[in-house]
């Protein structure tokens, strides 16, 4: 029953996706990063030059909205929603949130020539340019429970310093990225830590382009989880939700063609995963000693060379992605340490060998988005799938206003079942997005995770606002009722907590 529920939901949403594709004309309309509607123009132009000011491909629109004139900023435009993605990351790390919609394609007109009187030659300004951003964030993340475990604390606060350096040459086909990250003051001294987010050089030649170093790759278009965003390894102790990563070394050759966007990546240090230690929160009876060296399946451990490719391609107002990865497992499994009585003492992470195949598919039609991620993965003698798979519909002027209100639907699924060591393997996410529009960027994201197989649910709440032009106040909630001992997460059942965060921008 529970097997043929979930292929059912696939293949009806499948097919309503394709239905819709067969629809669709493709028009003169391209993805934009939507930055934000103002009805003041003032107000609009402030945004555009500080996005300008950041190295960000912004302009501003006069757009109809409610039967009103309005400014709408925008960042683009871009030939895929990938590359949308992946600067809507950027903007977040500086402080925009972003949403991807299509806009059409208005090419800015050539500038007249203006006959002069012969003169000589004026050197080419030089294109070398370098800007330096970045963020110093004040975190509080307090808990509503006492802990469960010997040694957890309760509320603590903490400052994370994320600086970027960017620096670009050759009209701007050669560049180099450094965003070192690194967070003190936090009472569990696991999450105390540093790292280097990126250190890469980028190098365009024609139609190839060539990053070498350590970096970020986000592969991704669901809301609930990323199934097939695999290259980076999670920062776990940064957020449970899995969505920060650490750098990962790497060379990335791409190569652009009518026919898409052929990727090759060659991983050769494998980056373990962070845990809570003693004295954190969010984990489990038994800590995870990230201490001793964490077991392999691989004999080269950690310099075993992962390799994966990815095709991207985009079909009118469809976005397509397959990939495949050879390697070791971002996600491990655990295995208990004994002491001298024969009782548990601690776990280690085992990291085995996959071979993973993923699908991503992403449809913006009209005020609906359309979102599918699917991966089937081998491991040791087993293979399984998951997806998620479901759409955002955005009512663009609720009430009359400048306001968006998305409507959020994604169905999660594990061939598993309740072997799955994560826990959503048979779940609906509902959720709902309030973008205000307005020059703070407020924003508001509410959702619920629910078991379809028991009455377990977890719920998120994030609200964040601009303050001024330099600083940003953040929001989040997380928590969890109804669980039951069998549920994963159940070790975590006084571990809801609040987090508040105030971040300057520079």
């Amino acid at each position: 029953m529970f097997s043929n529920r979930a292929v059912l939901i696939n293949i009806i949403v499948a097919t309503v996706m394709l239905f819709g594709a067969a629809a669709v004309q493709a028009g003169n309309k391209v993805p934009y990063l939507q930055v934000g509607v103002f009805s003041d123009k003032a107000a609009a132009e402030k945004v555009l030059q500080q996005l300008k000011n950041n190295g960000f491909n912004a302009e501003q629109r006069t757009v109809d909205v409610i039967g009103r004139p309005a400014e709408v900023v925008l960042v683009g435009p871009f030939e895929r929603t990938s590359q949308a993605l992946y600067e809507q990351r950027r903007l977040r790390d500086i402080g925009w949130p972003a949403a991807v919609k299509r806009f059409l394609f208005v090419p800015k007109p050539e500038p007249k020539p203006v006959s002069k009187p012969e003169s000589k030659p004026r050197p080419k300004p030089s294109s070398f340019r370098v800007s330096t951003s970045g963020s110093v964030t004040a975190e509080l993340r307090g808990f509503f429970d006492e802990p469960l475990y010997a040694g957890q604390r309760g509320s603590t606060a903490s400052l994370a310093v994320q600086p970027e350096l960017y620096i670009s040459w050759n009209d701007r086909k050669s560049s180099l990225t450094f965003v070192p990250f690194v967070r003190v003051g936090d009472k569990d001294d696991a999450r105390n830590h540093a790292d280097v987010r990126e250190l890469m050089w980028i190098n365009a030649m024609g139609d190839w382009e060539l990053r070498l170093g350590v970096g970020k790759v986000f592969w991704g278009v669901t809301e609930s989880v990323h199934l097939v965003d695999i290259i980076n390894q999670v920062d776990l102790v940064e957020s449970p939700d899995r969505e920060e990563k650490l750098g990962q070394p790497m060379l990335n050759l791409s190569r652009f063609t009518d026919w898409g966007t052929w990727e090759l990546f060659v991983l050769p240090l494998f980056r373990e995963q962070t845990f809570a230690g003693v004295n954190g929160r969010l984990r489990g009876p038994l800590v995870v000693n990230t201490d001793l060296d964490a077991l392999y399946e691989s004999d080269d451990r950690d310099k075993h060379v992962d390799l994966a490719v990815r095709w991207s391609h985009y079909i009118g107002d469809w976005d397509i992605g397959l990939s495949h990865f050879s390697g070791t497992s971002r996600a491990p499994g655990f295995v208990p340490v004994l002491n001298a009585f024969g009782q548990p003492e601690y776990l280690l992470p085992l990291y085995n060998l996959i071979e993973q195949t993923g699908l991503t598919l992403q449809a913006l039609l009209g005020d609906w988005a359309w979102k599918l991620e699917a991966t089937s993965t081998k491991e040791k003698n087993q293979r399984y799938t998951q997806s998620v798979v479901g759409f955002e519909y955005t009512h663009v002027g609720v009430f009359e206003s400048s306001m968006d209100l998305g409507l959020l639907l994604e169905y999660i699924y594990d061939s598993r079942g309740e072997l799955a060591p994560g826990p959503f393997e048979d779940d609906v996410m509902l959720g709902t997005r309030w973008v205000f529009n307005d020059m703070q960027s407020s924003e508001i994201l509410v959702g619920v995770i629910a078991d379809l197989d028991g009455g377990a649910n977890s719920t998120i709440i994030e609200a964040s606002r601009r303050l001024g032009q330099s600083w940003k106040l953040a929001l989040e909630y997380r928590g969890s009722s109804s669980l039951e001992a069998t549920d994963p997460i159940y070790m975590l059942r006084n571990d809801d907590y609040f987090q508040l965060e105030l971040g300057y921008f520079f």
